[in-house]
């Protein structure tokens, strides 16, 4: 009976021991899961950004989207601009438009609110994944206020 009270404290011991880790590992994991989705954003951010000053500097000056200088842009007619082939045999920019890794769920993770407001900034309430400014030719995370400072 002693060796069976003995074996029982043991194992609860055990078991208390790997409760505890595992209780110091997940918020580890999940910080780095956080760090990780923020380094995407990021990544995903600048390749945007660069791509959109690339489509600019091969159209003459006008965003993606745009028609005519300095009108306003829909969000369709953007990610068309960037995802589809254009004339003269160019490749489309992207095969897929980049999503927003903290976005939840697949279609919402590449949704674009497009505005054309010199003073308008992105609050992280649109409901979309991106912002972009017609305007101002800036474009933002705008899943939350943190993001859109991006």
């Amino acid at each position: 009976m002693g060796n069976k009270k003995i074996l029982a404290i043991e194992i609860c011991l055990v078991v208390c021991a790997l409760v505890w880790l595992s209780l110091q590992a997940v918020p580890r994991l999940s910080q780095e899961a956080q760090e990780s989705k923020l380094a995407e954003l990021s990544d995903n951010l600048y390749l945007i950004r660069c791509t959109i000053d690339m489509y600019k500097s091969e159209s003459g000056g006008l965003l993606p989207g745009q028609k005519e200088p300095n009108e306003p842009v829909m969000p369709g007619d953007f990610v068309r601009a960037l995802t589809m082939a254009g004339n003269q045999g160019r490749q489309a920019y992207f095969q897929q438009f980049p999503a927003n890794p903290f976005m939840a769920g697949p279609d919402n993770r590449n949704t674009i609110t497009c505005v054309h407001d010199k003073r308008a900034e992105p609050n992280g309430t649109e409901g979309t994944a991106w912002w972009f400014n017609s305007a101002t030719g800036r474009f933002q995370a705008c899943d939350s206020r943190f993001h859109s400072a991006y």
